[in-house]
């Protein structure tokens, strides 16, 4: 990732302390000093690459503004929210976090992108 922003590594930084303290999930990789980079998934690599105390992967991505509404974005949405784990054919949960602000906008978004009956069920929406 290219010279996120203060407000994007404050929420990636936010949660990885939510997985790793309240849900006890390992964290992987994540955009964030300290971890090395996410790989690709899809077309694009995660802010967060998490796993769980069932050895089920998460990933998560961090948005900010308008960037919920670029085509990169898009593309992410997408691609996260239609993986599957290799082997077991296990869905892999796609986490989003925004700031309370920006919170209905990414419903939206993901309502236009088709994705919003995965919302509270493959997709978590995470605020701060």
């Amino acid at each position: 990732m290219q010279n996120p922003s203060p407000e994007h590594q404050k929420l990636v930084a936010a949660l990885i302390e939510h997985f790793k303290s309240k849900l006890g999930y390992v964290i992987l990789s994540a955009s964030h000093s300290g971890y090395n980079d996410p790989e690709k998934h899809g077309r694009h690599e995660p802010d967060i690459v998490a796993k769980d105390s069932r050895g089920v992967l998460h990933l998560a991505e961090a948005k900010v503004g308008d960037d919920i509404f670029s085509e990169n974005s898009k593309e992410q949405f997408v691609d996260f929210s239609n993986r599957i784990m290799t082997g077991t054919n296990t869905p892999v949960p796609f986490h989003i976090i925004v700031y309370k602000e920006d919170e209905p906008a990414l419903i939206s978004r993901l309502n236009q992108l088709g994705l919003g009956n995965l919302i509270g069920n493959k997709i978590t929406i995470w605020t701060l």
